[in-house]
């Protein structure tokens, strides 16, 4: 009865919250499909994605090629994140190589945080601590995404190389400082 609204009700946050933790169990366990159905559920119960479950389960299905589970998931919850714009762009690379789709979903993604590319394309390695809060637009923002994401960006044959070419030709377009002659 308390479909749709379920974090909104005090009572079944343990549940969500332990049925995340089972998501993450099944998922280490080898029991991916079913970790997915976990997921997609909490979500039909929770659309509003309290937990941020939507991040987890896109990482899943780019793992598991569902591609167009991805696009689906990607759509209902759009939204101006950089994992959103990252995935998009890497979604559209994965389903169709270097487009000008891919390439404009990729120009919008770095707007959202320049940090990711550096992270993506190895010019910056992570700590060993945990990111903590970010903020968008953050590099706490970008550790948190490369940390979920950087799995599906290398298997994704050619991706990364697709990164380092368009970062190579967002340095050549950079004006260039100008000093005495």
């Amino acid at each position: 009865q308390n479909v749709g609204h379920f974090w909104g009700v005090l009572e079944t946050r343990p549940y969500m919250r332990a049925r995340l933790g089972l998501a993450h169990s099944l998922w280490t366990a080898g029991q991916r499909e079913e970790a997915v159905q976990h997921l997609q559920d909490m979500l039909r119960l929770n659309p509003g994605d309290n937990q941020g479950v939507r991040y987890t389960l896109a990482g899943f299905l780019f793992f598991l090629d569902r591609d167009d589970d991805l696009a689906r998931l990607l759509q209902q919850n759009d939204e101006p994140s950089a994992t959103w714009a990252y995935s998009k762009a890497l979604l559209a690379f994965r389903q169709h190589g270097d487009t000008a789709e891919a390439r404009q979903l990729l120009t919008q993604a770095k707007k959202t945080n320049k940090h990711v590319l550096l992270y993506l394309t190895g010019e910056k390695y992570p700590t060993l601590q945990p990111p903590g809060y970010y903020s968008p637009g953050d590099e706490n923002e970008a550790l948190n995404y490369v940390g979920s994401f950087l799995a599906a960006w290398k298997s994704t044959s050619g991706a990364v190389a697709w990164l380092r070419a368009s970062v190579g030709k967002m340095k050549e377009a950079a004006p260039q400082p100008k000093g005495p002659p």
